[in-house]
């Protein structure tokens, strides 16, 4: 199973790149800017749950022995957030293997 501290050095550039965006946001203190914001984190979400979903339904009506999944480093935190939150809330469970040899630069 996967465990996020394996991942720190992604996740945590991200989280910089995540707090710095907010961060100017507050300083800028702009309507349109904020709203286009949430959006686009909204957006993002509806992307993410809507991946999950697909792997969901597609394990359910299909067998196979392995897959694989490529996601862009801003979508590792959260994808791996919702996944462990299925798990524990809906009893669905993925036996992933990360795979974390790639640098982040």
């Amino acid at each position: 199973m996967w465990s996020l501290h394996h991942h720190h050095n992604c996740i945590d550039i991200q989280n910089e790149i995540d707090d710095a965006i907010v961060k100017g946001l507050q300083k800028i203190n702009n309507e349109k800017l904020n709203r286009t914001y949430k959006i686009w984190k909204e957006v993002n979400g509806n992307r993410e749950n809507e991946i999950l979903q697909n792997i969901y339904n597609y394990s359910k009506d299909n067998q196979y022995n392995q897959a694989l999944l490529l996601i862009g480093s801003g979508h590792r935190k959260s994808i791996f957030e919702k996944i462990e939150k299925h798990k524990t809330q809906e009893n669905r469970e993925l036996n992933l293997t990360l795979y974390n040899n790639l640098q982040c630069r």
